[in-house]
């Protein structure tokens, strides 16, 4: 089986996926959480599902740009989707900061139709615990507090919302305006089952997920591309996705074996917003993971680097760069 990009493609080989998973673009809750990283109520301050920051439609953006004009073996990969046909999958989160990366993404490639997975959403779910966040109002309340966590908790009145139904997400005017485009967008074409009367809705518990059930959820999903290698029903297959599921993902794939939490105590895997991660799957279900967090997009600008900041903040990347500058590297 050829691959579409010419890098790629070779030798012949076995058939496989190429899965790429990718995470969304800095959303409004990622800014707000590190803005009050520092404060001890900065974790109660969270959207249901938040729109991307501005900086983050910029790198959604200019992960669509990378496809559509990069020289790396990726982005040429990706954006000969039309030679694979139907054996060609984008794919999304029913979540907003994953599908308008998911639509940033597309504006480089041609605009693929994209199905939206519900099951394929942030670790949690579609709440928020602060009902005032929209005006950021209260926070002189939290920051008097002589016990932030404990008055956080008695303003939060945990608040859960249904989530798109498959009919908003498949209208091209409906989606558009609840994503905030320019102009309606046809790219979301389907939407697997599960999404009649909201995706958050019909998982049938008001309630913030656990940890454990994200992972199982994440496993699911995990062994639904295995099981798409097995059949060989696709050659390339993309989810845009989130930060945890895509860590879960990842954990269920390649240490299918070792308990959720002896992985979560032991490592995680660690995405920027729109790191790609690549993974070949065989028939056999012997999964490689041929490249983690690519960020050739992001890379030139230090203040691009959001979500998954390093240990030191990304202080040491500018450093890094001044001293490749200096050695003319």
């Amino acid at each position: 089986m050829a691959i579409a990009s010419a890098k790629f493609a070779t030798r012949t080989r076995a058939p496989c996926l190429t899965l790429y998973l990718v995470r969304h673009a800095e959303s409004l809750n990622n800014k707000i959480s590190y803005d009050y990283r520092e404060k001890e109520w900065g974790p109660y301050l969270r959207y249901s599902d938040p729109d991307l920051s501005e900086l983050g439609t910029r790198q959604a953006l200019l992960l669509g740009q990378h496809v559509k004009e990069g020289a790396d073996p990726i982005a040429e990969h990706l954006r000969g989707w039309k030679a694979m046909g139907d054996r060609f999958g984008l794919y999304s989160s029913p979540m907003r900061r994953a599908l308008k990366t998911t639509w940033g993404l597309a504006q480089g490639m041609d605009s693929p139709p994209v199905t939206v997975l519900p099951s394929a959403f942030e670790h949690g779910g579609c709440f928020h615990v602060y009902p005032t966040l929209a005006e950021l109002a209260g926070l002189s309340v939290l920051e008097a507090a002589e016990d932030p966590d404990t008055t956080a908790e008695a303003l939060a009145k945990e608040t859960h919302y249904p989530g798109l139904t498959q009919e908003q997400v498949t209208n091209p005017e409906y989606i558009s305006q609840y994503l905030n485009l320019p102009e309606p967008t046809p790219i979301f074409t389907t939407a697997d089952p599960g999404m009649e009367t909201g995706w958050w809705a019909e998982q049938g518990e008001e309630k913030v997920e656990s940890r454990k059930e994200c992972y199982l959820r994440g496993a699911a999903l995990g062994r639904k591309f295995v099981e798409m290698a097995a059949k060989d029903e696709k050659e390339v297959a993309v989810l845009v996705s989130h930060g945890d599921l895509m860590d879960c993902i990842l954990k269920s794939l390649l240490f299918p074996e070792v308990p959720p939490p002896v992985q979560d105590a032991a490592s995680r895997f660690v995405h920027t917003n729109t790191g790609i991660t690549r993974l070949e799957i065989g028939a056999d279900g012997t999964v490689y993971l041929m490249k983690q967090n690519h960020t050739p997009h992001l890379d030139a600008e230090s203040e691009l680097l959001t979500g998954g900041e390093l240990v030191h903040d990304w202080d040491c990347w500018d450093k890094h760069h001044d001293q490749e500058a200096s050695q003319g590297h």
